[in-house]
């Protein structure tokens, strides 16, 4: 009877550590666990795996072009109007302006020396022009919104720890003081990713933290 029970105890425990297993969201920060808190990274996890669910869910394409699609669509902020207004949105948007991590890495654009992104991947081809998104990101210099700390853990960490160039470049500018415009480095991604570049966990990562919820804060920073 004791071996019995022992068996039943052994089979629910793995149940249990198999049920938690599949709920967790997928992994695009692991890669940061080296100079990040697990908490943060479990956040930043959890918000990408549920702009990925998203992406693939409204565009009905698998994870790749859905990706390619989306960077399409927020190069230009030429979204439908039902984009923004999936299940989590909201609910991921308080968690993670209410974080630690949202206080440690962002900053407020008076706090920098530089002004606006103008040029800021002059030197890879195919990037489109700042003109064409000018009038449409003016908002974010008429309010003193807050953007990504060049200083703080999270640009820090991604630097060190992405092998990808356009990301690099990206946290080289940051670095250099300038505001970068979510629009902008979605055209230049998308025109520049490889299919290749889309298996990358920190890449995925970057487009959900770095361009989604950035576009999210800057629209909802401005209309305050």
């Amino acid at each position: 009877m004791k071996e019995f029970l022992r068996i039943i105890n052994l089979m629910l425990l793995i149940l249990v550590m198999t049920s938690c297993k599949s709920k967790n969201p997928s992994g695009h920060a692991d890669g940061l666990i080296k100079c990040m808190n697990q908490e943060d990274v479990e956040l930043l996890s959890l918000l990408s795996s549920h702009f990925e669910e998203h992406i693939v869910s409204y565009y009905g394409l698998d994870i790749t072009e859905s990706y390619k699609k989306y960077l399409l669509e927020a190069s230009t902020m030429s979204f439908s109007q039902d984009f923004f207004q999936y299940p989590t949105l909201s609910n991921d948007l308080t968690i993670l302006t209410k974080s630690d991590f949202f206080k440690k890495s962002r900053i407020k654009q008076s706090e920098l020396e530089s002004g606006s992104d103008n040029g800021m991947f002059d030197n890879i081809p195919g990037t489109i022009s700042n003109d064409e998104s000018d009038e449409r990101d003016n908002r974010m210099f008429q309010n003193d919104l807050s953007v990504f700390n060049s200083n703080g853990e999270y640009i820090q960490c991604l630097n060190t720890n992405s092998k990808n160039d356009l990301i690099k470049t990206y946290v080289d500018k940051l670095k250099s003081g300038l505001v970068i415009i979510p629009t902008l480095t979605a055209g230049v991604l998308h025109q520049n990713l490889t299919n290749d570049d889309y298996d990358n966990e920190l890449v995925k990562l970057f487009v959900a933290i770095n361009i989604h919820y950035e576009n999210v804060i800057i629209l909802t920073e401005s209309q305050r």
